[in-house]
């Protein structure tokens, strides 16, 4: 059975600060920044504080299945 992420998760808002996207993806800080600057996360500065959007967060997610996904059929292993 597939799932979508569209369908499991819920924003409650359009934009997150970068302690509440590393909350939401079980990561640090640190590593929410190095995201930002490799480019793997979109961040918008409405403020002088970074905001990750909601769309970043689900297509950084959908990329990371996609990457599994494709290492594991690399591998031999069936999804």
């Amino acid at each position: 059975m597939q799932y979508r992420i569209e369908n499991l998760v819920s924003f409650e808002k359009p934009l997150y600060t970068v302690p509440e996207t590393a909350n939401m993806l079980s990561l640090s800080r640190t590593t929410i920044y190095e995201l930002i600057k490799e480019g793997k996360i979109t961040a918008v500065y409405p403020t002088s504080k970074a905001r990750i959007p909601a769309t970043s967060i689900i297509s950084f997610v959908k990329k990371q299945e996609e990457d599994a996904r494709l290492d594991s059929q690399s591998m031999g292993y069936r999804s």
